[in-house]
């Protein structure tokens, strides 16, 4: 008996011993060029075909890259090579494509073209040589660098193109591109679901026969359609659908590989925007050999009907940056390790005049990357992404609201403390906005007409946006007067159109609207306006109260219709709403990716597009697709002018916030330039082992005393059994 408390006292105090550490990763990871990390939602998406999210883009980017990227230090942004060796020039230029017939491409054993001469817009791409895949057991072993790898070509960017085109894949971007590259939905419209409609005489088996080629394939066609049988196939009824692998070989006739490592793009019209687009992972180089490995691992197990059926993503990226996925465990850990086969690439040369001072350019010239691994743990609450932050076991945080105003002073800078202790500030402007919109379709609040118009600007005018500013966002971030933020071509720091609060100016406006003191002449009683969201959270109920008690102000009832995600966006889709919320995030730094929001073709209900307001003035697009294809110059600038002075007019939206981020970081942590646009940036940055190390042990010295007082009690309560046990026994 006495072994036995021993034994137990020796386990407790074993536990208590090594719970006085709190360090969440090995000796190593902290003292080694480690950046410590978190994220709070998990990954959806690894390919780059389909992830759109930027809490995806901040891990995968890190692994794939792109033809262009943008200059890390310089502002405004600049666009210059990654995988390219140059940024093309636009070439106006006949040429002569061959397009194949669909649906039927073939006549007999022999391939048809259709052969015609179109006037393009080229852009000749090259790319550098000698860039090689991370390693893959995908690849066969490569003797001369001793891994699984080859060499990327310009084959790799046309699979990538077509991917894009998979109408199985869905890819976010494709609906931009298609009408842009030439014989692109040539190749959507070839690989879509044949819908067949069933003839007299028809059966599965000479369907089966024209369609696969076999006989056998019947089974398949009859699974697809729900186990349909020959006794049920009605003659000019029945409509069954043909799913068929994405045929790959059927070509993009405006994606022209020349060579091994040159290839041509051909667009329809102007478009200088799709260079931003391949600064993007979507059309990242893709090796084909990626797809097929994994998905022979992952997907030949299913039947061929659910093989034909689901899309297939990839399941572990595969791509050529400074970085490879070495440890994937969902809502636990994402460990990415230094690629050993990444390209020479060095650190800018050059930036913006403060980068010298402000230590971003020590770097300069030297080879990238400088980590050896990036640790991503799963942490989904603020709180304890704080905590850590504070100990050290984090590298850069956000701010929370609960902390600003105690580490924030008045005058926006960090706290005394703060800094004492080494830790930087740093703020940005995001290029972002965040509005209300109106249903421009909706019969009260929508509409062109005069009325319709001093309706929405009453409602605009009777919110107070510095007072939201104030209580929900700790006086962070900016009031915009235009769809168009800070850092991008065209923004105006005054605006004379814009709708500002002025709740006096706001009660003239709805009488001229026809709603006297909120009242509806119709009823007799308070206008009633809905508020359709998916604000479903308990901490997003007092953001939709103050919109409602705001616009109460002027006599017109709102009513909040709360509702889940995927019933708010049917609403949207279906145009069954009056005032929403939204915000948008840039793509690229451009006008036209904010301005596009109210492009009447880019409506949600007619086009499903993400124009939510369905706003649609004649001459707003017009100028929209005369301003669209236009370099940076007066005449450009003079065209958004107008355009911001129409929308105001118009008032579709009720303008709220461009994001003013606040940053925090260690000591230790280099190299930062805080961006919203490049999400590369981890090869960039540049972590002092020492400086943490010697954080660490000053901020989490080993708390003793739970410790000395738990063998107290147990010794306390060990000596009277131990002294009980004895007697028994002598």
């Amino acid at each position: 008996m006495v072994h036995y408390l021993k034994t137990v006292s020796c386990v407790i105090l074993f536990i208590l011993t090594i719970s006085c550490s709190n360090i969440p990763y090995s000796y190593n990871d902290i003292k080694g060029k480690t950046a410590l990390k978190t994220y709070s939602t998990e990954l959806k998406y690894v390919d780059p075909v389909k992830s759109y999210y930027v809490y995806e883009a901040a891990i995968i980017d890190q692994i794939y890259e792109y033809l262009f990227q943008y200059h890390y230090l310089k502002r405004p942004y600049e666009l210059i090579p990654c995988l390219a060796r140059f940024v093309p020039k636009p070439v106006l230029k006949v040429v002569t494509v061959k397009e194949p017939y669909t649906p039927r491409r073939f006549q007999g054993n022999k391939e048809s073209f259709k052969v015609k001469k179109i006037k393009v817009i080229s852009y000749t791409i090259k790319i550098k040589e000698g860039v090689f895949y991370s390693p893959s057991p995908c690849f066969p072993l490569n003797k001369k660098l001793g891994a699984r790898s080859r060499e990327v070509t310009a084959h790799d960017f046309l699979y990538a193109f077509k991917r894009i085109a998979d109408p199985r894949l869905a890819c976010p971007i494709f609906p931009v591109l298609v009408p842009k590259i030439v014989g692109m939905d040539l190749f959507y419209q070839y690989n879509q679901d044949t819908m067949v409609k069933i003839q007299k005489g028809d059966t599965l088996e000479s369907i089966a026969l024209k369609y696969y080629g076999d006989k056998k394939f019947a089974n398949l066609i009859s699974r697809i359609n729900n186990n349909i049988k020959n006794q049920t196939l009605q003659p000019e009824k029945t409509v069954l659908k043909i799913i068929k692998e994405t045929d790959y070989s059927f070509p993009i006739t405006g994606i022209i590989v020349h060579d091994k490592y040159t290839f041509e793009v051909l667009l329809k019209e102007p478009y200088p925007q799709i260079l931003y687009w391949m600064a993007m992972h979507f059309t990242s180089p893709m090796p084909e050999e990626a797809i097929h490995y994994y998905k022979k691992e992952y997907y030949s197990s299913l039947p061929e009907d659910i093989r034909l059926k689901s899309p297939f993503y990839l399941p572990w990226p595969v791509g050529t940056g400074p970085f490879v996925m070495k440890k994937w465990k969902s809502r636990q850990e994402i460990v990415l390790l230094r690629n050993p086969l990444f390209r020479e690439e060095t650190y800018p040369d050059t930036g913006m005049p403060s980068d010298e001072q402000d230590g971003l350019l020590t770097d300069r010239g030297k080879k990238m990357p400088f980590l050896d691994k990036i640790i991503y743990k799963y942490d989904p609450e603020y709180i304890s992404v704080w905590n850590k932050f504070n100990q050290g076991y984090i590298d850069a945080s956000g701010i929370g609201k609960e902390h600003f105003n105690k580490i924030i002073d008045q005058n926006k800078r960090l706290s005394k403390q703060m800094r004492d202790k080494g830790i930087r500030l740093k703020t940005d402007v995001a290029s972002d906005i965040f509005y209300y919109g109106f249903n421009m379709y909706d019969p009260v609040v929508g509409g062109y007409s005069e009325k319709k118009k001093y309706l929405r600007k009453a409602i605009a005018k009777a919110l107070d946006v510095i007072q939201y500013k104030r209580i929900f966002r700790n006086n962070r971030g900016i009031i915009p007067l235009s769809p168009v933020p800070p850092g991008i071509y065209g923004y105006q720091e005054k605006v004379d159109s814009y709708n500002r609060y002025d709740l006096k100016e706001a009660r003239i406006l709805l009488e001229k609207a026809g709603y006297k003191g909120g009242i509806d002449p119709r009823t007799g009683r308070p206008l009633e306006i809905t508020y359709d969201n998916a604000s479903t959270s308990s901490a997003a109920r007092p953001h939709l109260l103050f919109f409602k008690e705001q616009i109460e102000r002027l006599g017109i009832k709102i009513k909040l219709a709360t509702t889940d995600l995927n019933r708010y966006r049917q609403k949207i889709f279906d145009g069954n709403y009056q005032i929403f919320d939204s915000g948008w995030l840039l793509d690229y730094p451009d006008p036209e990716n904010f301005l596009f929001l109210l492009y009447g073709p880019n409506g949600v209900v007619k086009y499903h597009g993400d124009n939510r307001a369905n706003y649609n003035n004649p001459e707003f697009n017009l100028l929209f697709e005369k301003m669209a294809t236009m370099e940076n110059n007066q005449k450009r600038l003079i065209i958004i002018k107008k355009m911001i002075d129409i929308v105001n007019d118009d008032c579709p939206w009720i303008y709220l916030f461009h994001s003013e981020d606040y940053y925090l970081f260690h000591s230790w942590y280099q190299n930062v330039k805080v961006t919203d646009l490049i999400n590369n940036v981890m090869k960039y940055i540049h972590i002092i082992p020492e400086l943490r190390m010697k954080y660490i042990k000053k901020y989490n010295r080993p708390i003793y005393w739970p410790l000395i007082l738990m063998i107290v009690i147990l010794i306390a309560t060990f000596i009277p059994a131990v002294r009980m046990i004895r007697r028994k026994y002598r």
